[in-house]
């Protein structure tokens, strides 16, 4: 137990020096912390220095109702004080690990969990303040279904172990620079009108629109209709009609790059809706392929140096680019990668690629 929590921690640490922003790698660093403690659901709360919450991750987003109620009612508001994670931060009690029925024994019988927080089973709670030295940064909850046992002092310490590891993975607010190799992390469609309004939306259609523009939570949560998401998807209608009847066989392409990775929006007229300017839009969202690793359990079963070496190998590096990256012969290299292929059963780079990103990851 204490070896798997060590190499635990070590991939996570390896996970925190990517740089990634959370907002593009919360799925992976959620896969991270599930190889320190288990638990079911995680709900990342990232506030500014005033403490007024900029974003919320989460891997089980509640009804859209219950969102908006929990942003209108519950954020940045006095009556969530029996739920440490905000309040006491702002008045200066610090628990950088605990867990919610410590402070509240009848958390379930609570209007937060009632209204919010059943939808996500998040009955058991472990919290993780996480502070930049005196910034505050945001709040970790991990959560357990009602029918599960609540968190145990192991699960608390292991948190502390892993507590500087996740503040150091969730500082970071800005985009990656560009030149990044994409890979795909989710895709979602739309049917909207020539005007920008959806009409249709698969699941996580709105998740993945919001971070192509980059829109604040407390807006789209209010939006019922979207509107935020208009301006883009009318820019790619505007391109739809632009394009000479010639060119009109491919999609009309838009991409843009936020704290939540690159986004590439495709649109595809639809030629027997009712109305010709109506068209479809795929949104596939891209993270930094360095940073897909991550959420391979393939992967992070490796040794600290397997991951390394695979890394390197995966995006690219050449033998002697990786030797002169972790200064070691060009002859040991080779060592580490024949280990590499024979551990994980492939016989090249591309078949190490496909192993580590199989379909699901």
């Amino acid at each position: 137990m204490v070896g798997r929590l060590r190499r635990s921690l070590g991939t996570l640490r390896h996970f925190a020096a990517t740089g990634a922003p959370p907002r593009m790698a919360f799925a992976q660093l959620v896969a991270c912390l599930k190889d320190c403690v288990a638990f079911e659901t995680a709900q990342l709360v990232l506030f500014d220095e005033a403490y007024r919450v900029t974003d919320i991750l989460a891997t089980r987003a509640p009804p859209r109702k219950a969102a908006a109620r929990f942003v209108e009612r519950w954020l940045n508001r006095d009556e969530r004080r029996f739920y440490p994670t905000h309040y006491e931060l702002q008045v200066g009690r610090d628990h950088p690990v605990f867990r919610v029925s410590d402070f509240t024994p009848g958390f379930q019988d609570t209007e937060l969990y009632d209204e919010v927080l059943k939808s996500i089973s998040h009955c058991w709670i472990l919290g993780v303040s996480l502070k930049d030295g005196a910034r505050p940064i945001g709040n970790l909850a991990l959560g357990r279904p009602f029918d599960a046992p609540d968190f145990t002092e192991a699960d608390m310490a292991a948190m502390r172990l892993a507590r500087p590891f996740i503040i150091q993975a969730v500082s970071r607010t800005a985009a990656l620079d560009e030149g990044w190799d994409g890979v795909a992390d989710r895709t979602a469609v739309v049917v909207a009108d020539g005007e920008g309004r959806i009409h249709r939306a698969s699941r996580y259609a709105g998740y993945l629109l919001r971070g192509a523009t980059d829109t604040p939570l407390a807006d789209a949560v209010k939006a019922d209709d979207r509107g935020w998401a208009q301006t883009t998807l009318r820019r790619l209608a505007d391109q739809l009609r632009a394009r000479p009847e010639s060119g009109r066989t491919g999609p009309a392409v838009l991409e843009t790059v936020t704290p939540q990775g690159r986004f590439i929006l495709r649109a595809y007229a639809l030629d027997d809706a009712s109305d010709e300017s109506w068209f479809v839009a795929q949104v596939e969202r891209q993270v930094p392929l360095a940073v897909k690793l991550f959420g391979s359990p393939l992967f992070r079963d490796l040794s600290a140096r397997e991951q390394t070496v695979c890394r390197l190998v995966v995006t690219g590096r050449s033998q002697t680019g990786i030797a002169d990256d972790l200064d070691i012969a060009p002859s040991t290299v080779v060592t580490h990668v024949r280990n590499l292929y024979d551990r994980v059963g492939v016989r090249s780079r591309q078949e190490l690629a496909s192993a580590m990103l199989a379909p699901g990851l």
